[in-house]
């Protein structure tokens, strides 16, 4: 993950607060992994190694976490909010795929079997 899209530290300790250009920068990146990329990329996995179990919860309430600062009033106004809501429905489908075996195996068969799938 680029430098300038990590959280930075606030007075406070906590870790989560990015700047509204941070924030809205890493909206628009994960709101075109959303619509263009395969689940792994979404959850920043790697397809080819295996998934320990709890791995994609796991990475899916970091990277969920990292949006909490946009839940507020919308910096970006409605527009916003309509992209935060579909980059967390993106998330979300990609938790549920990933974090069920059957559903994950099913699915890395249908990358392997169409790579143009993967970007």
């Amino acid at each position: 993950m680029e430098d300038r899209l990590k959280p930075s530290k606030s007075a406070a300790g906590d870790s989560t607060a990015l700047s509204a250009q941070d924030a809205e920068a890493l909206l628009a990146r994960k709101l075109e992994e959303v619509r263009f990329c395969d689940y792994f990329t979404i959850l920043e996995l790697r397809p080819d190694e295996p998934l320990p179990e709890g791995a994609a919860q796991g990475r899916y309430r970091s990277i969920v976490a990292r949006f909490d600062g946009l839940r507020g009033p919308p910096a970006g106004g409605e527009d916003s909010l309509e992209r935060l809501a579909e980059v967390l429905s993106g998330l979300e489908e990609a938790r549920e795929v990933l974090a069920d075996k059957d559903l994950r195996e099913r699915y890395r068969a249908s990358l392997d079997k169409n790579p143009a799938a993967r970007l």
